[in-house]
């Protein structure tokens, strides 16, 4: 079952990267950064179904366990924060060495 979703979930990835179903960019790189998400948190479920019943795969000390599962979680977690980050005016913060400038030449200007 998680092999089935891992395909439908890959091949809705590549359509929407394809056709960009949205009408805003924005709309449509959340989806593409969602499924990417999506994908990699069911690949890792596949991996660890498949590593639990291996009995010939000799089990790992766990770091690399942990270091993927937490990779997992803070992909999942930015997703949820994508949507904020998008409406932060970022172009707006560094503006201020411009205006700065900027003032500078019109007080050059009229002085």
């Amino acid at each position: 079952q998680v092999g089935a979703g891992l395909a439908v979930s890959l091949l809705a990835l590549v359509m929407t990267a394809v056709s960009r179903p949205f009408a805003n960019r924005r709309l449509s790189t959340l989806q593409i950064y969602s499924l990417s998400a999506h994908v990699c948190t069911l690949f890792y479920g596949m991996m660890l179904h498949v590593s639990t019943f291996d009995k010939n795969h000799p089990k790992p000390d766990g770091t690399a366990d942990t270091i993927v599962a937490y990779t997992v979680v803070v992909l999942n977690c930015f997703i949820v924060l994508i949507p904020f980050l998008q409406f932060v005016p970022w172009h707006k913060l560094s503006r201020d060495d411009e205006g700065d400038a900027a003032e500078h030449d019109l007080s050059s200007m009229h002085g």
